[in-house]
């Protein structure tokens, strides 16, 4: 259903030529297409977003696009290309404006990508940047305390991967 009504609203978009809307729903729709399982088509929207929002001069905008990659790259398996999107996004959530959610996604995938390269030392570097960040929302919440729960099992402690996954609820 929210496909269906996405696509319907970019068609809209489309033909008035309100840009702005049609990256917000192009990143929508990337976000869609992530749930969805779909993260071949989630990154390459959100790429393509990316650089829309870019020329339209929207940081926010940016950010959120390259937040979105480096999760949909990361579910690929493509780490480089995760963690490249993931510093971008970071850069942009700090340095242009003050983004909690964007500084606590980033630095979560940043800390999943080094876990997955078995850098615990990074991977702890940048979870503790995330629990840094003062944030109520319960999403970004959620991602960091399973990614902390991840570090804590590398690390071979099981109490405090448990402890992470109890927060996360």
């Amino acid at each position: 259903a929210a496909r269906e009504m996405l696509t319907h609203a970019r068609a809209e978009f489309l033909e008035l030529g309100y840009a702005l809307g049609l990256a917000q729903v192009d990143l929508a729709l990337a976000q869609v297409a992530h749930n969805d399982d779909c993260h071949e088509e989630a990154l390459t929207r959100a790429l393509a977003t990316g650089e829309r929002f870019h020329a339209l001069g929207s940081l926010r905008g940016r950010t959120d696009s390259a937040r979105l990659a480096a999760i949909a790259a990361f579910d690929l398996g493509d780490l480089t290309v995760a963690a490249a999107q993931a510093r971008e996004a970071y850069t942009l959530a700090t340095e242009g404006r003050t983004d909690p959610w964007g500084q606590v996604e980033s630095s979560s995938v940043l800390a999943q990508v080094a876990l997955a390269e078995g850098d615990l030392e990074s991977a702890s570097d940048y979870v503790g940047v995330a629990r840094g960040v003062t944030l109520d929302d319960a999403e970004p919440t959620q991602h960091r305390e399973l990614t902390a729960a991840w570090l804590h099992l590398a690390a071979g402690r099981i109490d405090d991967a448990v402890a992470c996954i109890g927060t996360a609820r």
